[in-house]
């Protein structure tokens, strides 16, 4: 164990207008609006990530990406839902913190707030990462026609095999990524587990509270592939998919043996699905395919 490692770093500057929306049952979220580099009336582009990521920390321009459609005239909008809430005290008792929550509450009223800030009805749809459930559980709660077209990113489909997911789990537990960074302050301490993150995974934690739902913990645990998620009680995620979709569907993986993982996806009636092989450097953040060799 490294005493010198760093625990965090501090997140760099996004460069983006917060706008702000409210859930029906009283959460107070944001959405961060990143103007392109020239105005070209291009549909806007929303981003979801999932529960450790929050765009402050895991968004920036200089992102190839990112930098890509800014270049292209495309607005950028990325939505910081529940499990990124910075203000523990803005967190009220009754408000429910699950995956179908955070659909129901706060993405569809942010994809609300999108389009009445951009002014328009169509918009593209990226998911990143756990950011994928997200979307794909989105399908299956809004009229899809909404979107121009879903890219689905790194879609997680072997789920307890991430990383992420184990140490998430870990920290529930035992203790808040705070108390974990002020130990490692004081005395050069870092548990394994934590030491496999990167330092912006680390600054993600850190920034979000380190809070997340059991919700999240159960689904990222226990289910052994995406085909068994549920979000629902006895509705599992797939098998509430809408049978037909307005819009294609382009599902991106590191890798071609990566992509026949998620024939399931293909498999959806009469989607248009589309498949793309992109080098992990593409989307570097939070593989979940990596596999993890524990003692």
């Amino acid at each position: 164990m490294d005493p010198s490692e760093p625990m965090v770093e501090p997140p760099p500057p996004l460069d983006a207008q917060p706008i702000w929306y409210q859930s029906d049952d009283g959460f107070l979220g944001s959405v961060f609006h990143i103007a392109p580099v020239y105005f070209a009336n291009k549909s806007p582009v929303v981003v979801l990530l999932g529960p450790l990521l929050h765009p402050q920390v895991a968004l920036h321009k200089t992102q190839p990406w990112l930098h890509a459609l800014l270049e292209e005239g495309h607005p950028v909008y990325a939505i910081s839902h529940r499990s990124h809430n910075t203000q523990i005290a803005n967190r009220l008792s009754t408000q429910s913190n699950s995956f179908n929550t955070m659909v129901i509450e706060d993405i569809i009223s942010a994809l609300d707030a999108v389009n009445d800030h951009a002014g328009t009805s169509k918009l593209q749809l990226i998911g990143q990462d756990l950011g994928t459930l997200l979307a794909l559980h989105l399908m299956g709660c809004i009229d899809s026609s909404r979107f121009e077209s879903i890219h689905l990113f790194n879609v997680p489909y072997r789920l307890p095999k991430s990383i992420r997911a184990l140490f998430l789990s870990y920290m529930h537990q035992n203790s808040s990524i705070r108390q974990v960074w002020s130990k490692h302050l004081h005395t050069g301490l870092l548990p394994e587990l934590a030491q496999r993150l990167s330092l912006t995974e680390r600054s993600a934690l850190l920034f979000s509270n380190s809070w997340l739902a059991k919700d999240w913990v159960q689904t990222l645990r226990h289910h052994p592939t995406i085909e068994s998620v549920s979000f629902s009680p006895n509705i599992l995620l797939l098998k509430a998919l809408p049978s037909t979709l307005g819009c294609p569907v382009h599902v991106y993986a590191s890798s071609e043996s990566d992509i026949l993982l998620h024939s399931s996806l293909c498999e959806m009636n009469s989607w248009t699905v589309h498949y793309h092989s992109l080098p992990p450097s593409v989307f570097p953040l939070l593989s979940l395919t990596e596999p993890l060799s524990l003692p």
